[in-house]
């Protein structure tokens, strides 16, 4: 009943923050229908950190990082000359 009510007086559309350990609703009122999270401050913040620390460690168990890619200079060909802009 409460929920019905909440879409007809509201604008937009209701749903769940998609942050598991937060139980509040988040009102969709973009024209992409993309909303993720009740506050980017908040829960948007701390599911981003989560997902960039879990890829860096991930990361680290056999992958070169970035700064190690970048640092890493291209072979030469059989003449001699290096590769470029690849």
């Amino acid at each position: 009943m409460a929920w019905s009510a909440l879409r007809e007086t509201m604008s937009g559309r209701p749903r769940p923050c998609a942050n598991p350990e937060c139980r509040r609703f988040l009102l969709d009122r973009g024209k992409t229908n993309k909303a993720r999270w009740c506050s980017m401050a908040v829960c948007g913040n701390r599911m981003k950190a989560r997902r960039h620390y879990q890829r860096t460690r991930d990361g680290a168990a056999g992958w070169p990082s970035p700064r190690q890619r970048r640092q890493q200079q291209p072979e030469p060909l059989a003449c001699g000359r290096p590769l470029v802009g690849l």
